[in-house]
This record gives C-alpha cells, structure tokens and sequence, in this order.
C-alpha cells in the first residue's frame, strides 16, 4: 500500500485575462515532467487531466485531484503517455479523450486543475500505486475570446510506498495473491478459542480498515454490543483491490479465481497464523457494505461450508433485471429509457449523473475498460474476456448499446437468477443464514434489485409451501447508501451477531472484569442458526 505524499511545492498559476485572435494557436493545458524529478528513465502511463469548475457547488474545500465526482461531473481529459523523460511535456488536444467533450470546447470560466501520471495498474485508486506521478493544483482562466496563454502544469511529486504498520493486535496476513488484516479480540486470551467476522470492504476500501477498527475499539462504551463482540471475535478484513479495481471475490476470466484462492489458500493461512481461530464453518460470518455487501453475499451463497452466516448491506446489483437503472436481459441500451437518461446517482431526491457521464469519465481514466472504476470493475468481475485481452464491455461506451452475448454471459453471477433456477438450493440459505439491509432511497438504485430478489424469494417460498426465504430482507424506509448504516437494522448486527455466535447475553452488556478477561467463545459454546425473527414487509 502506499499514501500520498504530502507535496513539495505549492505553486498557483492564475493566467492572466489579454486579447488575442478568435482562433487559438496553443493548447489550453501542457503537462511537463518535472526537470529535477528523481525517476529512473522515461515513464509511460495513462495520463489524466482533472478539472473543477468555480461555478460548481464542489468548487469549495475541494481539491482537483479529488475527482472523480459524482455529485457535479467535471470536465476530465486522458491519454496514454510513451517514453516521457524528465522535461519533457505533452500538449493537451482533442487527440486526447474528453468528458463531456473535447478540451477546445471547454467552456470560458475559472477551474482547478490537476494531473496525473498513472503508472501502475494495481488499484482502483491512483493514490495506492507507488511511483504514480502527480501535480500539485494549478488555476487556469478560460476566456471566452480564446485568448487564454497555454497553462504549463508540472508532475512534480511520487506517489511513495507506504507499508502496512506493526501495531498491536493487527497482523496483515498474504497467501495466494491476496491479504487480509487481521484484529484480535479484545483483552485476547490465548488460552481461549474464538469464532472470525470476515469483512469485505465497499469499493475503494481495503484491509487498511482493521487499523480504524482496532484504533476506535477503545472508544466504545463497555455495554455496547459492537464492542462484546469484538471480545468474542477476531475481525479479518479483506482487501478486494486488484488491476481491475474492486475483483468481488468471484472467480472471472478477468480476475482469475480470486474466490477460490481467498477459500482454498488465504483462509487457511490465516487460520494457520491464529491457532485460537476455530476452524468450523459455523464459526466464521462473513459481512460488507455495497460492492463489498455483494460480495458477503456471494461468498456466503457459494461457499456455505465456510462461511455459518451473512449479514450484507447495500449490494451491488443482486439482480440483473435491475442493473443500476437497466434491465440487462430485455432493454437495448444501458444510457437512455424510453428516451430519458439512466440515471447512475441520486441524493436526497435529485437526480446528479447518468450512467452516460458515468462511463465516460471511466473511458477518459482508463480506456477499453481499464479504469478500474465501478462499472470497468464489474465488467472485468462478470463479463468475458475480449479479443484485445481487457474485458469485454457489457456495452457500447458511446451509444449505451447492450451487447446480449455479454448480458447473457453476465448471468452466471446473477443472484436473483440463480435462486429463481435452483430455489431448493438457494431458498434454505437465504432463509437460515443471511440478513440483508439496503435504503428505499438508495443512491445508486441497488434497492430496486434488493426488491426483486426479495419478492422471487417469497414467491417461491409460497409455492413451495415454505416459510418466506425473505424473511430477513429489510428495505430501509428513507435511508440511502450511507445512512443506512446509522438505521435501527443495521445497528441491530452486533446484538444479532452475537446470537448467532452462541445465543449469548448482551442486554445488560458485559461487567468491566469479563471484558477485560475477553469472555470468548470457548469451543463448547454451541453454535446455532440466525434466529428466524419476524419476517420484514417495508420497502
């Protein structure tokens, strides 16, 4: 892992209002390697170019380097850099890929600019990448009689290795090209044996987050049931960051069989690491929020003789029919409905990108589906590889155009359609194992598969004669991405994880004296399904 360095320099270039001719004769933007910049030989890499209009509502406390954003897309340009050396620039034109059109079309006004040189495909964020190569921000002025000199924007700073920190009760763990971050419980005794929440990280998180779980441990009240929990259990948080961004740990013809190694290979180390772990599937839970929400689900589905039960909240699409605005299997273009634009992001009841906008920020990051953003990063978990050896695009990047071979390749990952084919596989698993929370008013429309599978769930629950397999789907009325995690439901996960882990007693929490001796779960302790609870009709 690494950090972004804090910069060198902080130079401000504000280019001065002059009247030219009409017609330009120099680029808006040079991008210059920075002369006394220590690298070793010429550079290659995905430049990107960032801008952040003054007239935006982001415009402040907000830095040009912080896009991609969501909430007012801003103009961005990219283009694959070649044997660039120290001093040497390269001219932005309209040879280079402009959103939302090409940089002689950029509007007359003041923005924020930033560059970047992205060197290394490894993450889904350029700042994780030692050696990636950044700006510090500049100001350009764009008057409206094309009479703007060329502003000269200097890559002067080196995204620098940053090693994951020895601290107590954190051990980072790596076996089959993958990693994890491991927490002890609190007060450990080793004398004692433990069951482990696994948690997946959302997209853009990693194992990283065992060092804020760990730091904020002390800060919990000693009744509360987060911290009981975390003296009952060990906590391994994953890292799902692969070339291709968020890899959902399935195993893809893009990713490779990262699932299998996380079960076969990175589990087992892990286990091998902490000899207090119990080692039974019962005893392991597995939990996430969105991209890493789906990925307990999968995880949890596909491998329940490793993991006992699932607690996932706001999931990437659970069904295809809902695929962020599109239904894959009967719609022909993934941008626009019935003549109005898909949209890809809400908040707080207004409508704030397109899935258009969207994907055409991720082709000027990365083009051919290497971004490793959101949607690239689904493509490279669902989709088949293409010819040119980058995975296949589910659609047409300009004209939204859903290819069908695709979508229908995609189905194989498709939860919904998986329990609708196999429900006597599937209904069980749903029915005793996992608890599933997402928004009514989530951002990025996730509810609305949510809703579906949870509507075929008691359907063929109904048809079967069965108690409703969707029982323990709760759709959250007014919550949206990140405030249902501060809903009543989903605050209940501690209490309920604890049930599960032994039925045990939370409500009063425990005294000071059995927190400190950890009161973990011994291997006597016997282990029993979800509590089935009432079964949920909001949403």
């Amino acid at each position: 892992m690494t950090r972004w360095m804090t910069p060198r320099w902080t130079p401000l270039v504000c280019v001065l209002l002059s009247m030219t001719p009409l017609v330009r004769a120099e680029p808006l933007i040079r991008v210059v390697l920075d002369p006394e910049l220590e690298i070793d030989g010429a550079v290659s890499g995905r430049l990107v170019v960032y801008l952040l209009s003054a007239n935006s509502a982001l415009h402040r406390g907000n830095n040009a380097l912080n896009a991609p954003f969501f909430r007012d897309p801003q103009p961005m340009f990219g283009l694959d850099i070649e044997g660039l050396s120290a001093g040497d620039g390269v001219e932005i034109t309209d040879d280079a890929t402009g959103f939302p059109h090409p940089i002689s079309e950029l509007r007359p006004g003041y923005y924020r600019v930033g560059a970047v040189l992205d060197r290394t495909r490894a993450n889904s964020s350029w700042r994780s990448e030692p050696g990636n190569l950044y700006s510090e921000e500049f100001t350009l002025v764009v008057q409206p009689d094309q009479s703007t000199p060329t502003l000269t924007v200097v890559l002067g700073n080196v995204v620098e290795d940053d090693a994951f920190p020895d601290e107590g009760g954190v051990k980072l763990v790596e076996a089959g090209g993958l990693r994890a971050a491991v927490v002890e419980p609190i007060a450990f005794d080793p004398g004692a044996t433990y069951p482990t929440v696994y948690v997946v990280p959302g997209f853009g998180g990693d194992h990283r987050a065992a060092l804020w779980d760990a730091r904020r441990r002390g800060r919990l009240r000693m009744d509360d049931p987060a911290r009981t929990l975390r003296a009952r259990a060990y906590f391994v948080f994953l890292d799902p960051e692969g070339p291709n961004g968020h890899h959902l740990f399935v195993d893809s013809a893009n990713n490779g069989p990262v699932g299998t190694a996380l079960i076969e290979e990175l589990i087992p180390a892990i286990e091998r690491a902490h000899p207090a772990m119990r080692t039974g599937g019962a005893s392991r839970i597995v939990t996430g929020h969105s991209s890493g929400g789906w990925s307990s689900l999968w995880l949890g589905l596909m491998h329940p003789e490793t993991f006992g039960a699932v607690w996932s909240s706001s999931p990437d699409p659970v069904d295809f029919r809902a695929f962020q605005g599109s239904d894959l299997y009967a719609e022909k273009s993934a941008y626009e409905k019935e003549s109005s634009p898909v949209i890809s992001y809400r908040l707080n009841g207004k409508d704030l990108m397109t899935v258009r906008q969207e994907n055409g920020m991720e082709e000027v990051m990365g083009p051919r589906n290497t971004s490793a953003q959101q949607w690239d990063s689904w493509f490279a978990c669902f989709c088949p590889k293409g010819d040119d050896g980058e995975p296949a695009a589910l659609f047409d990047p300009v004209t939204g155009e859903i290819d069908r071979g695709v979508a229908r390749a995609m189905g194989r990952f498709d939860i919904g359609a998986l329990v609708r084919a196999d429900p006597g596989r599937y209904l069980p698993l749903f029915r005793e194992r996992v608890r599933l929370i997402v928004g009514d008013e989530d951002n990025y429309f996730l509810n609305e598969a949510v809703a579906l599978l949870r509507d075929d769930l008691r359907r063929l629950s109904e048809e079967r004669g069965e108690p409703d397999a969707g029982a323990k789907i709760r759709i959250v009325p007014g919550a949206d991405h990140g405030t249902v995690g501060r809903s009543e439901a989903r605050r209940a996960w501690s209490r309920e994880m604890l049930e599960y882990l032994g039925g045990l007693s939370v409500n009063p929490g425990p005294s000071e004296d059995a927190a400190r001796e950890g009161d973990p779960v011994r291997p006597e302790h016997p282990v029993r399904p979800v509590p089935q609870g009432p079964a949920s009709r909001d949403g």
